[in-house]
């Protein structure tokens, strides 16, 4: 199965998950981004690059102080912002973050906490 299918066996997300986590972690990424990473390939429909988008933004959140509340919101408005709104080169690793960014993203500069 591959990433972005929706995996039915709970034994089967768990592997994914504990499989991608890993590898997040060994990689040098944050627990808390290693987490909600591993968690969107293995428990939802979200192909890589959102799940990428996802992990980096709740992050970036946590990081400056904000809710999970508030993390969860940015990373999932941000995450469907670059989906609708970006290009996203499949032949690069996510890391590089090559995206052509629209003008309706650059709006999210502003987005601020409700």
């Amino acid at each position: 199965m591959g990433i972005g299918e929706c995996l039915d066996d709970p034994e089967e997300k768990a592997e994914v998950y504990s499989k991608i986590y890993k590898e997040q972690v060994f990689l040098g990424k944050s627990e808390i981004f290693a987490h909600h990473y591993a968690s969107q390939i293995a428990f939802a429909f979200n192909n890589e690059a959102y799940c990428f988008s996802f992990a980096k933004y709740f992050e970036e959140a946590i990081q400056n102080g904000k809710s999970e509340q508030y993390a969860f919101s940015y990373a999932c408005t941000s995450a469907d912002y670059y989906g609708e709104n970006y290009f996203y080169s499949s032949s690069i690793e996510p890391e590089e973050e090559v995206w052509k960014q629209s003008e309706i993203v650059k709006s999210m500069e502003s987005f601020e906490e409700r």
